[in-house]
Formats: structure tokens, C-alpha cells, sequence
């Protein structure tokens, strides 16, 4: 579903997706829920802290998911 956002499919994947959308009703949602995220965070500069501030990391935030990506990594 994702690749949808990112890329144009096939014919016979955009069938397919098409198809499982109907069925599936967590999927769709899912599918609706990606599209209002891309939207929201193309609305929004990101990277501007004053409109923001409470978004932005602490430096201890950012080495424990720094160390848990790590500790990933290695059990890999």
C-alpha cells in the first residue's frame, strides 16, 4: 500500500490492491490513514522549531533510540 503512495503500479498491482481494498476494511483505513499523514506533513515545515518546539527531541531521547537502534543492529 505504501509503494502505492510512492510509485505508479502495474496494472495487475493497482487491480490487486484495488480488489484487497474492497474486502478488506483495515486496509482501507490503513490506506486512508497513510494518505492524511502524507498530506499533514506536506502542509507543515517540519523543520521550523519555533512552529514546533514540542517535537524536537531531548539529547537523552535521542541516544536511548539511538542505542536501541544500535542493540537492534548487532542482534541482527
Amino acid at each position: 500500500m505504501s509503494e502505492s503512495l510512492e510509485r505508479p503500479l502495474g496494472q495487475r498491482e493497482r487491480l490487486s490492491l484495488h480488489l484487497h481494498l474492497i474486502v478488506c476494511d483495515w486496509c482501507d483505513r490503513y490506506l486512508q490513514q497513510l494518505t492524511f499523514l502524507r498530506q499533514l506533513i506536506r502542509q507543515n515545515d517540519w523543520d521550523d522549531e519555533e512552529t514546533l518546539p514540542h517535537l524536537k527531541l531531548s539529547s537523552g531521547a535521542r541516544a536511548r533510540i539511538s542505542q536501541s537502534i544500535n542493540n537492534r543492529n548487532q542482534s541482527i
